[in-house]
């Protein structure tokens, strides 16, 4: 059996709200969703290669955002109202009746899916494999109200994100391919770092793409997204090829 070295992490591409009980300004709601979903990052990423496992997160970040830390006290975004159980939205208006949050179903989701993610690296681990975690996701070329730390200036088409030297140097790697295309590509901007999970062994780095690069403004993708498409699979074909050395 062949097992895949490469996995994607997909939090933010779902739009689904299962229990719309909660939310008390809805117009907020949904402006929150356009604005911070990552929109057709799942189809962007989409391929069906033997050595690549996704885990995708089936509802929206404004339900529960499993980027955020599950321990309040350690989330900045916390005191915006925006911790993993947002109750405030994109434009840090109240969105959630927290009386009406029904948390522990909340709970479950965001730990069901940091199981499935651990599974997918523990399970290649039990393997004697040591897998490369890319976190993909795209991001706003503006600055949202909610935005904290938003850096201002040009935006690179790619934001390459990592934690350590290993990191930089699979980053280098993709910036590389994707300069080759003629695409403006930053390291650790605007965003940094990369998602690790806990009690396993993996490497670890981010891919950000600028919506303007392949989201019109009616939130549908551009006629030329394809082009995007085949850097991101020539940077997983790369990347496979090159993971354990």
């Amino acid at each position: 059996m062949k097992y895949p070295n490469l996995i994607l992490h997909i939090p933010h591409a779902s739009t689904y709200i299962p229990n719309w009980d909660e939310f008390t300004d809805r117009e907020e709601v949904a402006q929150s969703i356009d604005c911070l979903t990552d929109h057709f990052v799942d189809k962007l990423f989409h391929n069906s290669m033997q050595h690549v496992e996704v885990v995708k997160f089936g509802y929206s970040r404004i339900y529960c955002d499993v980027e955020r830390y599950f321990d309040n006290s350690k989330e900045p975004m916390f005191g915006r109202g925006m911790g993993y159980c947002y109750t405030r939205g994109v434009n840090l208006k109240g969105i959630r009746d927290v009386d009406r949050i029904n948390l522990a179903e909340v709970n479950k989701v965001y730990w069901e899916h940091h199981a499935n993610l651990y599974h997918a690296v523990k399970r290649l681990n039990d393997n004697d494999i040591k897998p490369l975690l890319i976190d993909c996701h795209s991001f706003s070329n503006e600055p949202y109200a909610c935005d904290e730390d938003f850096k201002t200036g040009e935006l690179p088409d790619f934001c390459l994100g990592y934690n350590d030297e290993k990191g930089k140097e699979i980053c280098l790697i993709m910036k590389e391919t994707l300069e080759f295309r003629n695409y403006s590509v930053a390291l650790n901007f605007p965003y940094s770092g990369s998602l690790v999970v806990d009690n396993t062994e993996h490497d670890s780095v981010m891919i950000e793409v600028n919506k303007r690069i392949y989201l019109n403004k009616g939130l549908t993708l551009q006629t030329d997204y394809y082009k995007i498409h085949s850097a991101l699979i020539a940077i997983l074909e790369k990347l496979s090829a090159v993971v354990g050395d």
